[in-house]
């Protein structure tokens, strides 16, 4: 066997285990039918614009909900703060010290939720593992919704607990699950759950947590911004933002950057400083992140009616796509989702609306159950009318590839996906 080949058997022998993944079959396959649809390379952003291969897509598979990643103040606040402070944070908070840009946008983030503190991460995933990982002890249980994301889960795996899931959006299986449940354990849900865009009962999850005496966490990654009259989340919609505990968070969103928060008592947040691995030992957020997200805080507390844009253009679609017989579930947020089936069926719709110009997010089991793919529509206060006309013409032009026996605009009935 020549070096060459020798090789090959050393490289598969390293990676086998990682190269025989289901995933890469599922990447293989993907191409099989057009493009791989995941990681596309980006050359081009303009607004809702998006430019690969030479041509350019309406992007509906977006996160920048308030369209602000691109608001010329928001960007001169991220240059502003690179001629100032430098590009780099050059080292942790805990060692390189804290720049006045934290602790202001810190203070601005638990006012705006009205709580007493906040601590800045460099992402909202490192937030919820530094929050979980530090508040759970080995083999202690943690209940969360079924549908929670990833990031919580490997919290929970850090600190060596259990996760005990309860069905998604269910307050009685919350209460079924955690009978015997011992008093200040962790309870996680999010605000906006972002596959399909529907919002957690928090009044009723609120109740049992109370019940129980659980720490209740609830994730605002999706809801900021998006929920309630200030855009403050899934509590500032249902009136129950002072009976949550802590409030993670993420600024890639909504907030139009990185990074990301813990937000609640003042105790909690001075105590994570000093003892959250995640917080302590990895670099601080730029400060032009973190000059970007203050921005655009600052925007979304002036110009709250960028909210109620948000929501008003994705119940629009939703009727747009409802009046063509098509199976969308729209939530109360900028979320859509369009029932597909099969993997296949998934990628052939996501490729044929790339093709009429139109990019949204594929979405494939494990996040949704198996021959239950969606198309992931996300909605921005900066789409026009006259887009969403043209991207609902173009799903009903491939009707055949969509469950269409499966009505479900409005439905609270929602299948627990794994992740």
């Amino acid at each position: 066997m020549d070096t060459t080949a020798e090789l090959g058997v050393v490289e598969y022998e390293k990676y086998g285990r990682l190269l025989a993944d289901p995933i890469m079959g599922l990447a293989q396959f993907a191409r099989s039918v057009g493009r791989f649809p995941y990681a596309l390379a980006v050359s081009g952003r303009d607004g809702v614009f998006l430019e690969t291969d030479g041509f350019s897509m309406v992007n509906f598979g977006s996160n920048d909900y308030l369209g602000l990643a691109t608001d010329e103040t928001v960007v001169d606040a991220a240059v502003q703060a690179t001629l100032r402070w430098g590009a780099g944070a050059s080292g942790s908070r805990l060692f390189a010290g804290d720049l006045t840009l934290h602790s202001a946008f810190e203070q601005a983030l638990a006012d705006f939720l009205g709580k007493e503190a906040a601590l800045v991460f460099p992402t909202g995933y490192t937030a919820n593992l530094g929050l979980i990982a530090a508040l759970t002890r080995p083999r202690e249980d943690v209940f969360v919704d079924a549908s929670v994301h990833a990031s919580i889960r490997d919290g929970i795996r850090l600190a060596h607990g259990r996760a005990r899931s309860f069905r998604h959006n269910d307050a009685q299986s919350l209460l079924d699950v955690s009978a015997g449940s011992k008093p200040g354990s962790l309870c996680i849900v999010e605000g906006l759950y972002s596959t399909h865009g529907d919002v957690a009962p928090l009044p009723e999850l609120v109740a049992v947590a109370r019940q129980r005496q659980f720490i209740l966490v609830v994730d605002e990654a999706h809801g900021i911004g998006t929920l309630g009259d200030r855009g403050a989340g899934a509590g500032n919609l249902q009136g129950s933002l002072p009976d949550i505990d802590v409030i993670t968070m993420t600024f890639s969103k909504a907030l139009a950057s990185c990074g990301g928060a813990i937000v609640g008592e003042h105790g909690l947040i001075e105590a994570l400083r000093l003892t959250s691995r995640p917080f302590m030992f990895t670099a601080s957020n730029t400060p032009a992140t973190l000059a970007a997200a203050s921005r655009a805080l600052e925007i979304l507390i002036a110009k709250p009616e960028l909210v109620s844009r948000t929501a008003g253009l994705a119940r629009t679609l939703g009727r747009q796509l409802a009046q063509r017989n098509l199976p969308v579930h729209v939530g109360a947020g900028p979320i859509l989702a369009l029932e597909t089936g099969t993997d296949a069926q998934t990628f052939q719709a996501w490729n044929r609306l790339v093709d009429q110009g139109f990019y949204t997010n594929p979405v494939i089991a494990p996040a949704v159950p198996e021959n239950h793919g969606i198309l992931r529509l996300s909605v921005t206060a900066a789409h026009s009318d006259q887009q969403l006309v043209e991207l609902s013409d173009a799903c009903e032009s491939l009707g055949d590839l969509f469950h269409c026996d499966q009505q479900t605009e409005g439905s609270g009935h929602r299948r627990s996906p794994s992740r």
